[in-house]
């Protein structure tokens, strides 16, 4: 291995001295510099006189690069993307001052100079090298956590331009380097994949071997087969012992940082769970513990592709990075912050593309960084937008001394590895996409059993998959040969042999008597992976199918034939099959279902790039909703997507999703028979693999759309008892028709129903219609009920069939009555409600308006189409239209003749009206109406018994917003009782929310984060993206009140990403405006006043003027501080406005307060007064309405009002003298002090409160207190 020393200059900062200063504003590192110059050619070395260095980086510019680095990606939107672009902005100037810091000395800055101008040099080098003891060890650290990749100077980082230079960090090494070791160049990868934090296991193993396979038998890799650390351990010590050292090794997984012992470490796969298919536990392993076991192996590079890596807080020798080169590792590639996997691939894949050219690690390091550099994007986040992101410092190099270069090229032996792969299909155009699980599953299975099985229906993409991992172990070693059979073209023992003795020997024949005993010769002598392809070619049919062409002695003979290749040395077996395969091969099994959404776009993606198709411009705008639809619509199906893939662009999108049937039947005539090209050509080979007795029947199936329910299966089909029903479940279950879901649901294949619906006669559809129409109805009625008794099974089921359900209404339109059809929207619109569907919703609303309008005369289902209007235009926010529709129902429902449930629609008509003047911020108003509501639903005892408890809940939040939480309390409390004996647990988890609310407007806050997060977890498991998202926004105010700022961004973050998703506008503006409350308490003013006019927009679009009040009133105040006081003005009139329609709780004294300060800050004394006694006029008339003040004042003139009435008031005289007297005493509490201590000692006189100092608030306390006095006198 050559060492490249020569040719480099070097310019290196070396650090001693190191301490923290906290004299200055901000605590930074500071040290003793010395700046040194080595030449590129062996000349005189130059260096600086000392000089103080202060890190011109400090816990503000840490934590925002930190942000930008590991938080930002999660939703690249809005506010978020602007803070962003500051932090880019920032980075050359961060990069400046820290190269400003290093060279700007008398004596360093000659010798930048000198390093810049050497003409001899072939690249430059910028090392930095910190000395410390103990006493300096946190420093130390701060110092080599500074990001030096960033340095900027001439208008470019460093990196850039002809003549880059490569950044690197030294500390002391208190061990030699061994010598180097000869080729050829030995990697371990060490991957491990616990189940919790799982990413894709060949993120950074494909992009290396890829790299380095053309560099054929001067390179050799090794994955470790099981990434335990007693397992490294042991692979390093038998290399070693067997001369054949590993040069690099490459960890990819996860690091940790334990903030107890200050310790960074790795996290590996725990060693009792290593025969684990999956499940596997993770074990964390400190960086000493490695360090300790790495001591004396000499390993030129150790790759750290984990988080934090090069993390350390009190010590440098605490990181991972540190840790190694102190243990003898001569380079160590580290991650000083949680990398995006995107980032880590990328960066991987130019470095070991660098290195294999043979250039040196540190000229590999700078290859990475600079290919991050110039290409920004990450990905696309669904509702955000694409990620753009300068993570190119996030690599971090360590280094002994030299720069060594590990691949040394050489003419000899340097022919490509081609991988032995026998007749295995070559790989398809658009690539292999996802399916990381599976593959590492099948992985684990063949290193401790001689075969495995991937199962799955048709097209799920088994044959791909077996030929990936074929592949993939081939190119790791694992495997020496590859041999591939396709069993639907060699059905016999004789042609399965023969098809294998071509591929692993020449001229084999089958014929020769001595055919055996050489085909256990190559596959003795060398490890050979054996895929047998489709097994449902030659399995025995089920009882009752149509046997065929099936002989029952070749299946015998291939049964076999298997059995005996499985024992010949390490061979291994591979089958493919879409039903379940016959001892001893019915283990060892990974099931295949549908893609994961997200891989599934990518396959499409991948597909349309393979044939050079390009969604139109207008299309593209929506391209991955779009394409997310196909994906639904064919539940992930791998083949249909790459089948249909090209019609989004031939067709356009909407054309494609809702033709399915149709396209399906295209392909079917332009490729009969042909199973890769045509879906239901795949299908019949499984069809006629049923039962006779079943294959009629299913017909009706064809009704239904991508999936059924059992409840409306069994009677379709006539099935009468449990055996029947087994039976019917394992004939489709075993030809791949069908696969089970939760809740008796079953997935169909996606071309099944099509396929299906073309074989039914006229007359046999139209009676299975109605069967399908009246199932589908009372299923609706069903899940209804379960809402209220299992909400997880009733989301889960209904999101399931939500396909049947639409199709079911579309059809009703044609058979129902109009009463019938409004009552059957209204159930599925209640489901839908909250489950984040919103194309769904408008359809389900438009048929039930148009149902709606076809009624004669008023009765019940006129009065649910009005109910559930008034419902959906209070959850688009939009409270004035809705609730000029509850005052109408109620009027029309009171002026209405009875008829059959008019009791119950009556109570229901004030609840309505009741919750929508609440749900508008008029609490006031509302209570009479909901205490009516509860009222006459008591009187119907069962029947109206939980909308009595929901009435409840009503009140209560009412008393919540009028700010009388002792009352609220109290009225929740009985709400979650009555809840609870209801068996209404979603209900009682709505009531537990509210009471955390309630918690918080007392400043109980532990109490209500405590309420929030056993909200929150309930909902979690229920599909009610909606509840989650207000449960993190309640969470984020709750944090920010706390003072908790950091976790109260997250948290809004958190809850904006579900409202945006989910296309919840008002729920968007409500954490808008709370992000700007938490942006204008932490002086980030811009951003606040970015917040908030984002959320006066949404609040203006849904006429929301509760809502758009008070984000106008908190945007003046914010505008105020920035001195922008003819925009404040416009903001703060703006909000009275809104607010003077809105009653007490939009609480209006707070912005005439705005206002007066306003006035104030511009020099207009009387208005500033005029505005003083408008607050002070409405905030009185909310106390005198019962409202309650839980300020301090206002509690302080509770007590003494309470020890004037005892008489004893001497205890508290004392103590409001002490305070009075206290030098810290906040301002505006002077004169309330004062006012308070001339009531204690007697006067009743009215005008202490008009004392000008005083706020408002506090001036009407004082108007309260002295007229109860008063009173009582």
């Amino acid at each position: 291995m050559a060492v490249a020393n020569n040719g480099i200059a070097d310019l290196e900062l070396h650090l001693s001295g190191c301490h923290l200063d906290s004299a200055l504003q901000e605590q930074r590192a500071c040290a003793t510099a010395t700046l040194r110059y080595h030449p590129s050619h062996g000349g005189q070395e130059a260096s600086s006189t000392p000089f103080p260095l202060v890190v011109p980086w400090g816990i503000i510019e840490h934590n925002a690069l930190s942000w930008y680095v590991e938080q930002y990606g999660t939703w690249p939107w809005g506010v978020f993307k602007t803070r962003a672009a500051k932090i880019e902005a920032q980075l050359p100037l961060w990069g400046q001052a820290l190269f400003a810091a290093c060279t700007q000395h008398p004596t360093a800055a000659p010798l930048y100079y000198q390093w810049v101008h050497d003409t001899e040099a072939r690249s430059r080098r910028f090392s930095i090298q910190v000395t410390h003891d103990e006493t300096d060890a946190q420093a130390a650290a701060r110092l080599l956590a500074v990001p030096w990749e960033i340095l900027f100077t001439d208008g470019r980082f460093l990196f850039q331009g002809g003549e880059p230079v490569r950044v690197r960090r030294r500390i002391p090494i208190r061990r030699s380097h061994p010598p180097a070791p000869a080729a050829p160049l030995r990697i371990l990868l060490v991957i491990p994949r616990a189940d919790q934090g799982y990413f894709d296991h060949r993120i950074d193993a494909k992009p290396i071997t890829d790299a380095l396979m053309n560099l054929g038998e001067l390179v050799q890799w090794t994955v470790l087969p099981t990434p335990t650390f007693p397992a490294l351990q042991k692979e390093l010590h038998d290399a070693k012992r067997e001369k054949r050292a590993y040069h690099v090794v490459h960890f990819d997984g996860h690091g940790f940082f334990d903030d107890d012992c200050q310790l960074a470490g790795l996290i590996f796969e725990h060693a009792e769970d290593s025969q684990k298919i999956e499940g596997r536990r993770s074990a964390e392993v400190h960086a000493e513990q490695l360090a300790a076991e790495l001591t004396g192996h000499g390993t030129p590079l150790f790759f750290l592709n984990a988080c934090q890596t090069a993390q350390a807080e009190d010590s440098p020798t605490a990181s991972v990075a540190a840790a190694l080169l102190n243990a003898g590792v001569a380079s160590v590639v580290a991650m000083s912050h949680s990398v995006l996997v995107v980032t880590a691939r990328r960066f991987v894949a130019a470095f070991y593309k660098e290195l294999a050219r043979g250039y040196s690690i540190g000229e590999a390091m700078l290859a990475g960084q600079r290919d991050l550099f110039h290409h920004r994007h990450r990905f696309h986040v669904e509702g955000a937008g694409d990620l753009e992101l300068q993570d190119w410092f996030v690599p971090v190099l360590y280094q002994e001394s030299a720069d060594p270069v590990l691949v040394a090229r050489s003419k000899k032996n340097s022919q490509p590895r081609l991988l032995p792969l026998g007749d295995l299909p070559a790989e398809p155009e658009h690539g292999f996409v996802g399916r990381s699980r599976e593959l590492l599953k099948l992985e684990r299975i063949l290193l401790q059993k001689n075969h495995a099985v991937i199962q799955g229906e048709g097209g799920e993409g088994k044959t791909a998959l077996a030929c990936e991992l074929a592949r993939w172990l081939a190119t790791i070693g694992r495997v020496q040969r590859v041999a591939f059979v396709a069993l639907e073209l060699h059905t016999h023992e004789r042609t399965v042999l023969q098809t294998l003795g071509n591929q692993l020997q020449e001229r084999f024949l089958v014929t020769d008597p001595q055919a055996w005993a050489s085909l256990t010769e190559q596959l003795q002598a060398q490890e050979t992976l054996i895929i047998l392809d489709n097994m449902e070619s030659v399995l025995p049919p089920q009882a009752g199918a149509d046997p065929g062409v099936f002989e029952a002695e070749n299946w015998q003979a291939l049964l076999a034939c298997f059995k005996k290749l499985r024992k010949i040395g390490k061979t291994r077996l591979l089958f493919t099959s879409r039903e379940t395969l016959p001892e001893p091969f019915a283990n060892g099994v990974v099931r295949l279902d549908r893609l994961e959404t997200e891989e599934a776009i990518m396959l499409v993606n991948h597909v349309l790039q393979s044939q050079q198709l390009t969604l139109t411009h207008e299309e593209s705008g929506q391209s991955k909703e779009q394409i997310k639809a196909l994906v639904e619509s064919v539940q992930g199906h791998a083949r249909s997507l790459v089948l249909l893939a090209p019609e989004l662009v031939k067709q356009g999108m909407t054309v494609t999703t809702q033709n399915l049937n149709k396209l399906m039947e295209q392909l079917q005539r332009r490729f009969p028979n042909d199973r890769e090209r045509s879906l239901f050509a795949s299908l019949e080979l499984s069809l006629r693999r049923i039962p006779t007795r079943w294959r009629q029947k299913i017909r009706v199936l064809g009704l239904f759309h991508g999936g059924a329910n059992l409840a409306i299966v069994v009677p379709m089909l006539g099935i009468k008892t449990e055996t029947e029903l087994e039976d019917f479940l394992t004939a489709l279950n075993e030809t791949g028709l069908i696969s089970q879901q939760a809740y008796r649901h079953l997935r169909f294949h996606p071309g099944l129903a099509a396929y299906l619906q073309g074989e039914l006669a006229a007359d046999e559809r139209q009676q299975a219609e109605q069967m399908w129409l009246q199932g589908m109805r009372e299923l609706t009625g069903y899940l209804l009920v379960q809402l209220t008794q299992d909400v997880q099974l009733s989301r889960t089921l209904t999101l399931l069939e939500l396909p049947n359900l639409l199709a079911a209404l579309e059809r009703a339109q044609q058979i129902l009555s109009p009463e019938e059809l409004v009552h059957f929207a209204n159930h599925i619109e209640q489901l839908l409600a909250d489950l984040g569907q919103p194309t769904a919703m408008q359809r389900v609303v438009a048929i039930r308006t148009q149902a709606t309008s076809r009624l004669t005369e008023w009765g019940n289902a006129q009065f649910e189409a009005e109910r559930m209007a008034v419902e959906r235009l209070g959850q688009e926010g939009k409270h004035a239209k809705a609730l000029a529709q509850a005052q109408q129902l109620l009027t029309k429902t009171q002026q209405t003749a009875s008829y059959p449930g008019s009791d119950y629609d009556l109570a229901m008509a004030y609840h309505v009206l009741g919750n929508t003047l609440e749900n508008s911020g008029q609490a006031g108003q509302a209570l009479p109406y909901l205490e009516r509501a509860r009222t006459h639903f008591l009187s119907l005892q069962d029947r109206g018994a939980r909308m009595a408890t929901i009435s409840l809940v009503g009140i209560g939040n009412c008393f919540l917003q009028l700010g009388k939480l002792d009352d609220a309390i109290t009225t929740y409390e009985q709400s979650s009782q009555e809840a609870l004996n209801l068996q209404d647990m979603r209900l009682y988890a709505a009531v537990q929310f509210q009471l955390g609310t309630a918690f918080l407007e007392q400043h109980q806050f532990e109490k209500a984060l405590s309420a929030y997060d056993e909200v929150r977890q309930q909902f979690s498991h229920l599909p009610e993206q909606l509840s989650v998202a207000t449960v993190w926004h309640q969470m984020g105010m709750t944090y920010r009140h706390m003072r908790r700022f950091e976790e109260a961004e997250s948290a809004y973050r958190q809850a904006l990403v579900i409202w945006i998703r989910e296309h919840n506008r008002n729920g968007e503006a409500y954490s808008l405006s709370e992000l700007g409350t938490l942006y204008d308490t932490t002086d980030r003013l811009e951003e606040a006043v970015t917040c908030c006019r984002k959320a006066i927009l949404i609040y203006e679009e849904l006429g929301n003027l509760h809502a758009e009040g008070r984000v106008q009133n908190n945007l003046a105040d914010t505008l105020i501080s920035l001195h922008r006081f003819d925009e404040a003005q416009e903001a703060i009139l703006r909000a009275i406005e809104c607010k003077k329609s809105c009653g007490d709780t939009a609480k209006l004294w707070k912005s005439w307060y705005v206002l007066q300060k306003l006035e104030q800050v511009t020099g207009h004394p009387e208005e500033a007064e005029k505005a003083r006694q408008q607050a002070m006029h409405s905030f009185l008339t909310y106390r005198r309405q019962g409202g309650e003040n839980h300020e301090a004042s206002a509690q302080l003139c509770a007590v003494i009002g309470h020890a004037i009435q005892e008489g004893d008031t001497a205890q508290i005289s004392a103590a409001l003298a002490e305070s009075a007297q206290q030098p810290n005493l906040p301002k505006h509490l002077i004169p309330l002090l004062a006012a308070l201590q001339k009531i204690l000692a007697g006067s009743r006189d009215l005008t202490l409160a008009d004392d000008p100092a005083l706020d408002y608030d506090d001036a009407c306390e004082l108007i309260l207190l002295l007229e109860a006095l008063q009173e009582e006198a």
